[in-house]
């Protein structure tokens, strides 16, 4: 068995400043037995999220007055574009979402190998960590999330400890989606024994709200 690679990902935002509905479309149609795995920030606590069509499986959802992050997953039915996810709750200005295509070679079946999560503090902060799972048993592809209350202060950050790279940063918007939640993600692969743990660091030296999260496919 050799770590999962990722075909491709795409960022996405909500329609609006306070939709309910996000949407990150492939560019490129899913292939059956693909992993599909949508991670998204959203402004303040935006309630439950429920994503379009069957299959899917909530990993976390974190939410608090400052901000929320989601992760979930689906094995791919093949021909997914446009994948689309509903919080229960409206966004205060805001949400950005990151969709990634995840691919194996042979047959295993898709599993999480392991997971953490450090839930959001109403303190203002500059760096936060996702926390440690532990040894993992199995080679694995490791996906590291990170929320942040506001995109528009937050841009970038570096990602430490394990050699995480950066897959996406939400970038600041024009307008009113200046102050949406922005999320941060990042993978590595991970070897039999290693574990989860990553920290992420404001490039831009700036405090705010964070929620960490990561997982291992």
């Amino acid at each position: 068995m050799t770590n999962p690679t990722i075909v491709q990902g795409v960022a996405g935002t909500s329609d609006t400043p306070t939709s309910l509905t996000n949407t990150a479309t492939l560019a490129d149609p899913a292939t059956v037995g693909n992993l599909l795995v949508f991670v998204m920030a959203g402004d303040k606590n935006t309630g439950t999220l429920t994503m379009t069509g069957t299959g899917w499986t909530t990993l976390f959802s974190l939410t608090s007055s400052s901000v929320s992050l989601y992760v979930t997953y689906k094995t791919s039915t093949g021909g997914e574009t446009a994948i689309v996810g509903t919080t229960s709750g409206a966004p205060l200005t805001g949400n950005t979402c990151y969709l990634y295509e995840l691919s194996q070679l042979g047959g295993a079946a898709w599993a999480v190998l392991g997971s953490s999560s450090t839930i959001t503090t109403e303190a203002t902060v500059s760096t936060s960590s996702t926390g440690t799972t532990g040894a993992i048993a199995h080679e694995g592809l490791g996906i590291a999330v990170m929320a942040v209350d506001s995109a528009g202060n937050v841009t970038s950050g570096a990602w430490t400890n394990d050699s995480y790279t950066t897959q996406y940063d939400a970038p600041i918007t024009s307008g009113t989606l200046g102050g949406a939640g922005g999320v941060h993600t990042a993978s590595r692969p991970v070897a039999t024994g290693g574990t989860t743990h990553s920290t992420w660091t404001n490039s831009v030296g700036s405090n705010d709200q964070q929620s960490a999260a990561v997982a291992v496919f």
